[in-house]
């Protein structure tokens, strides 16, 4: 039989939402240079986290497909991100290189 839907007031509000905000500015400046290697390490944990839980699942061990898919995806936008700022920058440094002096 079909449920009549419940009203929106008698639904239970939802508790301590993580929600993305704008990252603090640190008073203390960090270089191009420093970002990029942070961000690579952060790829590379993410590639070998991923890889790790395909050796699981082929290992026959108890994975969850359902994450396993998660960190699989979770890399591969890591990589597309990684990809697209490499293209960028690439593109910058074309242009400054295209300027006369």
């Amino acid at each position: 039989m079909i449920e009549a839907i419940a009203s929106v007031s008698a639904m239970t509000p939802i508790e301590n939402i993580n929600t993305t905000t704008a990252p603090s500015h640190n008073t203390s400046p960090t270089s191009f240079m420093d970002f990029v290697s942070t961000q690579a390490e952060q790829l590379n944990q993410s590639v070998q986290a991923s890889g790790a839980v395909v050796q699981q699942m082929a290992l026959g061990e108890n994975v969850s497909l359902h994450d396993a898919m998660i960190q699989m995806q979770q890399t591969q936008l890591h990589m597309q991100l990684a990809v697209e700022v490499r293209n960028r920058v690439m593109e910058a440094y074309q242009e400054v290189m295209r300027m006369q002096l």
